[in-house]
This record gives structure tokens, sequence and C-alpha cells, in this order.
């Protein structure tokens, strides 16, 4: 209801104002005739008339000059009505045109049906209006009808038009993104200043050290073509690892990283009648890796590995000797490339070499030992292979206290295939008791089926050991 009451009175103040403002208007004093020029002199031959309709209208305005264009540049263009004849005349008696009546005079306060003397469009429509207000509308359009024509007849009157105007500025898109957001805040810039003094934290380290000792209770089991031999057990596991690495802080274009392992599983045999103990697993391994920044995580790379073992292996029951040092051992050696990344937070590493020329070496100097069961042609103590080679290194962080290491090694020579794929599974309970989870899957073209026909060329070693292992590092 106050809204309606609202609407009512508005609509009243405006008929109030319209009305003041037509009662303020003073009769038109026409000239007989007005001769139509091509270009017309408002000072002149308009200036009785367009004085009192154009008010304070100023003569400069920003209206298009074009009929045909003046609809689409300008909100509430319309045409106005074009005169064909010589000149304008004018009725002597000017009082019986409303368009120039005085409306002074009293207005009856009834409505009347009136026709509009110059409808908008093609039809023609009728409305309910005072006199008053016909009139002020008229006069009205008469204003914007001069104004037209002069935009027409004078367009050196016109300042701006709308083809000289510069390109309005157009917003950028906003962005949404967290960038944008921490963007638009306006974060000020905070100056931080150094508080240690360079050389307070100590000498610089180039070489970065990682010691690690491990005695522990295992259990095993062996396949029985297993190329260095061995028996299931239960038994203690021996275990070192010393890694050295080039600091990558100091050094980013540069990789060096080297890695001495040995690892021996020992177990006693009561039924073996020929051995009291037996040597279920014995490696030494030394890995070297070196070279230097190709692109981004790309290293043009050498890569050496050497393995073998240090003492005699027996199978069970028996005085034929399985392995021994050097016998066998291989080295390979190979140029390619690597790829190295690290995250931010050390959990995870991957580095993935590959080595399109690869020499690879075995060797069995051990007469005692049968060469054929290292892929050794019979009388011959070394084959040398040349081909190409590939490693792949994972470590993975998980919980703080679990780790997960897997090293994936391929060799060909293109006539035989050969792979070496490393797992181990560590839960470090404190700083010294872990329990380990160590299995090994071998693959080798060149092994003989009639070892074991149940495996085949496929050989694979299971270890789980609980016991204590300690780490030394010097990375920080």
């Amino acid at each position: 209801m106050k809204s309606k009451l609202t609407l009512i009175t508005a609509f009243l103040l405006s008929l109030s104002a319209a009305y003041i403002q037509a009662q303020s208007l003073e009769p038109a004093k026409l000239p007989t005739e007005v001769p139509l020029e091509t270009t017309v002199d408002l000072d002149t031959a308009y200036c009785d008339i367009c004085k009192p309709l154009l008010c304070d209208i100023p003569l400069t305005s920003t209206y298009p000059i074009s009929t045909m264009m003046g609809p689409k540049v300008f909100t509430g263009y319309h045409g106005y009505i074009e005169i064909s004849a010589d000149t304008l005349k004018r009725p002597n008696d000017v009082s019986k045109h409303l368009w120039v009546k005085n409306i002074s005079e009293e207005t009856p306060d009834v409505f009347e049906e009136v026709q509009d003397p110059q409808p908008f469009g093609p039809f023609e429509w009728t409305y309910m209006s005072p006199e008053w207000l016909r009139e002020s509308r008229r006069n009205n359009k008469r204003q914007r009808d001069i104004l037209y024509r002069m935009m027409i007849t004078h367009p050196e009157c016109i300042s701006y038009a709308y083809w000289d105007l510069p390109e309005p500025p157009v917003l950028p898109e906003e962005d949404h993104s967290l960038r944008g957001f921490l963007r638009r805040i306006n974060v000020p810039d905070i100056e931080i200043k150094p508080t240690l003094k360079v050389g307070e934290l100590g000498p610089r380290t180039n070489w970065l050290h990682t010691v690690n000792l491990l005695l522990q209770l295992s259990q095993a089991y062996v396949s029985g073509n297993w190329y260095q031999g061995g028996n299931s057990h239960l038994a203690f596991l021996g275990g070192f690892l010393w890694d050295v690495q080039l600091n990558p802080v100091y050094y980013p274009n540069a990789m060096f990283q080297s890695t001495f392992s040995y690892k021996i599983s020992v177990n006693s045999t009561p039924e073996d009648q020929y051995h009291k103990y037996n040597v279920s697993q014995d490696i030494f391994q030394y890995n070297l890796k070196t070279g230097f920044k190709a692109y981004h995580n790309w290293f043009y790379s050498f890569t050496t590995q050497f393995k073998t073992q240090l003492v005699n292996s027996y199978p069970a029951n028996s005085q034929t000797k399985k392995a021994s040092f050097l016998s066998p051992a291989e080295l390979n050696a190979g140029i390619g490339m690597t790829y190295s990344k690290e995250n931010s937070a050390k959990t995870l590493k991957l580095s993935a070499s590959i080595a399109p020329i690869s020499y690879n070496l075995k060797t069995c100097i051990d007469r005692k030992i049968d060469p054929t069961q290292f892929g050794i042609k019979p009388g011959r103590r070394w084959l040398n292979e040349f081909g190409s080679n590939a490693e792949i290194n994972f470590y993975a962080k998980f919980w703080g206290n679990v780790t997960y290491t897997t090293r994936l090694f391929l060799f060909t020579d293109y006539k035989n295939f050969q792979s070496d794929w490393e797992n181990t599974l560590n839960f470090q309970f404190s700083s010294i008791f872990s329990t380990q989870i160590y299995a090994h899957l071998r693959y080798d073209t060149a092994t003989d089926k009639k070892l074991s026909p149940a495996w085949g060329k496929l050989m694979m070693k299971e270890i789980l050991s609980v016991g204590i292992s300690y780490n030394f590092s010097t990375k920080q």
C-alpha cells in the first residue's frame, strides 16, 4: 500500500512540474514566410523561431550529423518531417495552430481523446492527456527537430563525433585464481635482513657422506637355480654401505656419486654332512655415476658397476664349489644420459640412466667352478659383451619411518638379455632398531633351464630380517 502511494505521489509531482514549465513559455511570433536554403543562419532566418524553443540548449552538440547513422548511435533519435516546398509558409492566423497557441489560457480539467498530429511510426495511436501536457510534448519535439535540422545544415557547429572519439578503455579479464587473489591484495614487500654471516654455520661441505651399518636376524628363500647358489634358511645378516655424493648445492651443474656396499648372510646347516655353516648371500658391489648437466634435470653421464662375492659357497650336502671370489664377477660400463629429480621435501627421489654404448665383462677365474652356468663358454674364463644398458633407482619415504628403495638394471648385447631388480622395504622403529624385507629378482636368457625346471630362466631371492640398523649422514 505504501509503495502505491509513493508512485501516485511521484506521478502527481511530475505533472505539476510540467504544467509550471508550460505556463512559463511565451507564444511564438512566427514570420509569414521563411525561405528554405541549403544552409541556415540561426541569427537571421530562424532567430525568432529557434530562440524561444531552444532555450538553454547549446549550439554545439555531440549528436551525429547523418540521419542514416543517427538511430544507430544516438539514443532517442527520430526523423523529422521533410518539407518539399520551396518555402515554408505560415498562416496569418497563427493562433489557430495548437503548437503556437497561447497556453496561458485556462486549461480544462477534463481529458479528451486527441490524435497525435505527428505519429512516431507508420501507425497512429491515440491517448488521453490534458491539453497542457500535450502542448509540452509538442514543444519538446519541436526543439529536437530544430536541433536535428541544425546538425544536418550546420555540421561545422558539431565539436565531437562518435567516429572521432577514442576507443573506450576495456577492463582486463578478472583473474579468479589463487595467484590473482594474492596479486589483488597487494601484500607489502618485507625486507628480510640476514641474521647470520657467511661462515657462521661452519665450513663448506663439498662432499655428502652416508654410512649404514646393519646386523639382523633373517629368514631367506632361495630358488634352486639361483646363479650364486644358496639355500632357504634362518640366519644372521650383516651389511655395510658407504655412499659419497658431490653436494648439488655448490655444484648444480656436476654429478658424482660413488657407492660401496657389502652384504653377507650366514646360516647354520645342521643337516649338512659336509659343512657346519652355509653362505646364502655374499655380494660386494661398487657403483659409480658421474657427469655434467646438459639441460634442466638431464646430465651427460658415465656409469660403472662392479659386483662379486668374497667367500666360497657350496650347495647343501655337496663339496662342489658353487661360487667364490671373482667367480662370478661382473663389470659393466656405459656412456649415455641420466635424469635426476628430487622433491623439495626430499621424500621422493628418482634417477634414470640410459647408455646406448655399454660394455659388459663376466669372469670366472676359479677352475673348480663350471663357467657355463654364468653364460661363459667351456674352457673360457671371461666373456666380453657390447650392447646397451639402462638403470632406474627410486627412493620414497613414507610416514617418517618407512622407506622403500628399488633398483632395476637392464643389459642386452642384442643376443642375450639380463635384468636385476632389487627391492628393499625398511621399517625403522627407532634410531637403531629396524625390520627389513629384501627381494631380488634376476632374469638371464643365458641361464640353463635344466638347473631348475620350475623357475626356468627366472631367479629369486627373498630375505626378511629384524635387528639393529644405524645410519650416519652429513646431509642436512
